[in-house]
């Protein structure tokens, strides 16, 4: 998804600065273990959130006060689709800073969001619409991309042609 930062239509949502390329992945093909250590759509988190994924599906939210929040935010649109695994994307936008805003976490150098819920059509995925959207954030994960570095403290690999960022 390219966005140039203008919104014109009722409804629709402008990237600026758009620096966040994301990607939907195979859905049920997404297995592990996802740890929060940014935000929630609630806001930053003080203590680690700890997500658990069996084939796209978030099947369990441990931790602390912020993961029993972000589980009742899923839990309250009563909508087993607001747990599914609709996106992946990395923040390449050298100016941003992780703060209480989740349009700018996303687009930290190196931090990760994680999408969950409604899957914008745009990624043509297989996971559809849903009552809700929500994302997590990574601070700063090292990211491989077919077993070598692509981003790590926040530093993309210059190697991978990533260079000034």
């Amino acid at each position: 998804m390219l966005g140039d930062g203008r919104a014109v239509e009722p409804g629709q949502v402008g990237y600026f600065p758009g620096a966040t390329p994301g990607i939907a992945p195979i859905e049920e093909t997404v297995n592990g273990t996802i740890v929060v250590d940014g935000a929630t759509s609630l806001g930053l988190v003080s203590a680690p959130v700890t997500l658990r994924v069996e084939k796209g599906v978030v099947t369990s939210i441990e931790g602390g006060e912020d993961a029993n929040a972000y589980r009742s935010l899923l839990e309250s649109v009563d909508d087993p689709k607001a747990f599914n695994v609709v996106h992946f994307n990395v923040g390449v936008n050298p100016r941003a800073q992780m703060q209480d805003r989740m349009h700018q976490n996303e687009q930290v150098v190196g931090a990760v969001t994680f999408g969950f819920g409604h899957q914008d059509p745009s990624f043509q995925g297989s996971a559809g619409a849903a009552k809700i959207h929500s994302d997590v954030v990574l601070r700063s994960p090292t990211i491989y991309l077919d077993d070598v570095v692509m981003c790590e403290n926040n530093q993309l690999n210059p190697d991978l042609g990533l260079g000034g960022i």
